[in-house]
């Protein structure tokens, strides 16, 4: 089953997926329009494409599901492809709150995360990464609405905890998941 992991910027999101790859997930590659960070491969962390060829997947109806930005550093796109959702297969995908939504709506069987860590970690966690305050600020302002009404209607909310401990969180929701949909 597709596992679908949402949080807020630095919730834990990327470090959770390298987890759940170690208990035998593949991470779903998600397309993007904005420059790789410093560290990130094209083809391993994001699909990094142009924002004309991602307009031309859109027309195509490619995308499962797709939302734009206003970043700070410009107007962004993510998205992830339909090919990419077999349900037969234990993938893991980063989505946000727009890109949830659509696969909901789409009736893609998945078992939803959302990352509700503390406002506090993430700018702890942001400021490591080397992102600006400023930036973070602005997400925390324009996502916190948007993580609101989606929250409810999770599989499963997860606090804290350490990586170790929120995969184990995650695998133990998803086989009672799995065995309520079997009875």
């Amino acid at each position: 089953m597709i596992i679908v992991l949402l949080g807020q910027s630095c919730s834990g999101k990327t470090t959770t997926a390298k987890k759940l790859e170690e208990e035998g997930y593949t991470r779903m590659i998600t397309y993007t329009t904005r420059s790789p960070r410093v560290g990130e491969i094209d083809g391993v962390d994001y699909h990094f494409i142009t924002q004309k060829e991602f307009l031309t997947m859109i027309d195509k109806d490619e995308f499962a599901e797709y939302a734009e930005y206003d970043a700070s550093y410009g107007h962004v796109y993510y998205g992830s492809a339909k090919m990419d959702y077999d349900p037969d297969s234990n993938k893991v995908v980063v989505l946000n709150p727009e890109g949830y939504l659509q696969i909901k709506r789409n009736l893609i069987p998945h078992f939803s995360v959302y990352l509700n860590i503390s406002v506090n970690e993430m700018e702890r966690r942001i400021q490591k990464r080397g992102d600006s305050k400023e930036e973070f600020l602005r997400r925390i302002k324009t996502d916190t609405p948007k993580f609101d009404i989606i929250k409810d209607q999770m599989d499963l909310v997860i606090t804290d905890g350490t990586p170790n401990e929120i995969v184990s969180k995650i695998m133990n929701g998803l086989m009672i998941k799995i065995h309520t949909n079997l009875n």
